[in-house]
């Protein structure tokens, strides 16, 4: 995906899902203790990271699954709205591109 963004300017993002108020505390899974705020489904990248990474926090899952499960259910996750807005902010930057900007209605015919 770096390559691709940097070589051919194709947008990537990853919307990924970090657990709010309703999570407790602690929580032991296969890679080890998570403590706190920062508990997601997905392992973060470190370093080369490709694209856009943006949390998206829902503040009713109790646990990553579940978060992850319910990240496009309006019901189940307190944080779509603001989900769906980045989603779309996004494909809009991508979209507006020198090609976007550069043709006119013509072009499109």
């Amino acid at each position: 995906m770096v390559r691709l963004n940097d070589e051919l300017d194709v947008g990537f993002a990853n919307l990924y899902t970090r657990l709010g108020k309703a999570a407790a505390p602690k929580q032991v899974s296969m890679v080890g203790t998570v403590l706190g705020s920062q508990r997601t489904f997905c392992n973060l990248p470190s370093k080369q990271v490709a694209g856009v990474w943006q949390e998206a926090i829902n503040d009713a899952a109790a646990d990553e699954t579940g978060a992850h499960m319910t990240m496009f259910e309006a019901k189940e996750n307190p944080g779509y709205a603001q989900l769906s807005e980045q989603a779309k902010n996004l494909i809009v930057t991508w979209s507006k591109n020198e090609w976007y900007e550069t043709s006119t209605r013509g072009d499109l015919e």
